[in-house]
């Protein structure tokens, strides 16, 4: 890209994100940049209104751990930050961990994968039998898990008991056979 657009992309946040969705759609699979542009809209919210509010902990912890998923995504290492971590963040990590690999394995094991969402990705595969009625059911519930992580609608402790990490590492699992048998079926290629 030239200085010239490289300049543009960094003038403000959005700019920011729509240069790296521009130029690195691939790597931001299992990552909502519309999800970063909120937090950061949040955060200029109550910094520039100054009414002494502040942005409760579990938004931050989880636009913390998010923004680790993505800098690993798109400089292909892993983060090492020097902080005291505590099992709710710890939880948090291995969450979206999770989450992001299996959106990148279904966006993987359906044809026109990275085209769609990952919600349509599941159904074509559990239309296709390739994901049993429970699968896709505990597809769905992790969803909305994730969702309501993101957007603050529940406690982390209660969103992260270990029923639904257990359902997050079940269908995480079910994902991975599924991406493993499309792998070996097509010789690594995408049907």
């Amino acid at each position: 890209m030239s200085r010239k657009e490289r300049d543009e992309y960094c003038s403000s946040f959005p700019s920011l994100l729509d240069g790296v969705e521009k130029h690195a759609p691939d790597k931001l699979i299992g990552l909502n940049l519309g999800e970063f542009e909120w937090f950061h809209r949040l955060r200029n919210e109550l910094y520039h209104q100054g009414n002494g509010l502040t942005v409760e902990r579990r938004n931050v912890e989880v636009f913390a751990e998010l923004a680790e998923k993505l800098f690993e995504s798109l400089f292909d290492c892993k983060l090492e930050i020097e902080a005291p971590k505590n099992t709710d963040t710890e939880l948090i990590g291995e969450f979206f961990e999770r989450w992001i690999d299996i959106e990148r394995k279904l966006a993987q094991s359906v044809e026109g994968g990275r085209e769609i969402s990952s919600s349509r990705a599941a159904e074509l595969l559990f239309q296709k039998g390739e994901l049993s009625r429970a699968d896709f059911d505990t597809f769905k519930q992790v969803q909305v898990i994730r969702n309501q992580l993101v957007h603050g609608e529940a406690e982390t402790d209660e969103m992260l008991r270990p029923s639904n990490m257990d359902k997050v590492r079940r269908i995480a699992s079910a994902v991975g056979k599924v991406f493993v048998d499309v792998m070996q079926h097509s010789g690594g290629i995408i049907p």
